[in-house]
């Protein structure tokens, strides 16, 4: 039986000079005492157990210590604020040419870094170490709070960066290979072949034209071309042939190609061209921010909020002072800008918190955050928080969250509708979440 068969079912576009490695970029291991400009964790106390290695793709690029004891001291003061306590540790490494070739032959395609205590350091901190990379520009690429042990794929940071995206870039078009055999002699045949799928970047406009077949090529002659295929005369048994599949801003193409006799198919076969790292540019409008650790604040109550379409969170405690808040942002897009904020219901003078909003870079797809608040009044308070993606302008907000103490629930206002700012495209206005008595 005739049959036609790709040389290659995944063809994968992407263009990585070789000449590309990690040389010159600096890798920076930091701790700080108090919150300073972008900073993904920060302190708020004194460690003697923060030596750590840092490794790429198992290859050591950081031995960082960061202890408060007499052998670290406090860096100089840094424009971002590293180094305006005393408390303050900094460690930081160039990867020379012979660290980057090493990273690049064990994979370059793929970049892991991992956190692991120096072997002197028998009980590792957990949850202080400020992870860093920034390329040969200085151009911050990625940033996180790392825990001891903890790995994580940095694959997206590094190709992402600017200094990558002028050697990385994926193909335009791709060569499809394929070949008929068990022919017959002399019998006609026709050869189509179509895009069954396809997936593009954001950038194209919707019907536009995305891809075309051009360049059609066989070891025997083409009898006639036809705008998705031609017709061949068979003059061997196994026939050679290739196609250009020309494509534009493409993500991901499955393509068919079919072999015809008689205007019935009698044999097919599907290949997937993919640019493993367009993906990349794309936005993930499904992350999300939620209140955690809620039991640190007071105890955690089941209300019953009857006209109120979305349920509050209802936390009581006699007082709040210094109370611990944390944010947990998660299904974030790597190496993007994100923007937290605390919002309060009435705005009151005695409330207090610290900070009440900061920006950080998604060194990973989940990221925490922490702010301290203090209510001197007896005083009830709707608070909620937002993520904002800086690129998009895109929000999400927390739950609402009702604090009061055991003096005041009479006064709870249980009738209200709380609405989150919806995924609106970046031309949109952005209007502030509304509460409506």
């Amino acid at each position: 039986m005739e049959k036609i068969k790709f040389k290659d079912n995944l063809l994968n576009t992407i263009i990585i000079p070789q000449n590309f490695t990690l040389k010159d970029y600096l890798v920076e291991a930091i701790y700080v005492q108090n919150d300073v400009a972008n900073a993904p964790c920060f302190g708020g106390h004194s460690c003697d157990n923060a030596r750590f290695n840092i490794f790429i793709n198992g290859i050591i690029v950081l031995v960082a210590n960061l202890t408060n004891n007499i052998e670290g001291s406090s860096p100089a003061l840094m424009p971002d604020g590293i180094g305006s306590d005393k408390a303050d540790r900094y460690s930081n490494n160039i990867i020379s040419e012979y660290v980057a070739e090493l990273i690049k032959n064990t994979n370059r395609l793929d970049y892991t870094i991992e956190i692991k205590p120096h072997p002197t350091n028998l009980t590792p901190h957990e949850n202080i170490l400020w992870i860093r990379i920034k390329n040969p520009k200085g151009n911050t690429i990625y940033s996180t709070c790392s825990a001891a042990g903890e790995s994580s794929n940095i694959t997206d940071s590094v190709l992402i960066d600017a200094t990558a995206d002028k050697a990385i870039s994926c193909s335009d078009s791709v060569l499809l290979e394929y070949r008929m055999y068990n022919l017959n002699l002399n019998d006609d045949y026709s050869v189509e072949y179509d895009v069954l799928d396809i997936q593009y970047l954001n950038t194209i406009r919707q019907n536009e034209a995305t891809y075309k077949f051009i360049s059609p090529c066989c070891s025997i002659p083409i009898a006639n071309e036809t705008s998705g295929g031609f017709y061949i005369k068979a003059k061997a048994l196994t026939v050679d042939c290739r196609t250009i599949l020309s494509m534009k801003c493409v993500q991901s193409a499955l393509v068919q190609i079919k072999l015809l006799k008689n205007n019935m198919v009698i044999s097919k076969d599907i290949a997937q061209v993919t640019c493993n790292y367009c993906n990349i540019t794309n936005t993930n409008n499904l992350f999300r921010v939620d209140f955690e650790n809620l039991g640190m604040l007071g105890t955690v109550e089941t209300l019953s909020f009857p006209n109120t379409v979305e349920q509050p969170i209802t936390i009581k405690n006699s007082s709040y002072i210094d109370a611990p808040i944390g944010l947990l942002c998660s299904e974030l897009n790597i190496n993007r800008l994100y923007e937290y904020e605390f919002h309060f219901i009435p705005a009151i003078p005695t409330l207090n918190i610290k900070p009440k909003s900061g920006r950080f870079f998604a060194g990973s797809t989940q990221q925490k955050v922490m702010s301290i608040f203090t209510i001197t009044a007896n005083q009830i308070v709707i608070m909620y928080a937002t993520l904002k993606d800086i690129e998009t302008g895109l929000i999400k907000t927390t739950r609402p969250m009702y604090l009061y103490s055991s003096d005041n629930c009479n006064e709870m206002l249980k009738d209200f509708h709380y609405s989150e700012i919806a995924a609106l495209q970046q031309s949109c206005n952005l209007e502030p979440c509304v509460f409506q008595q």
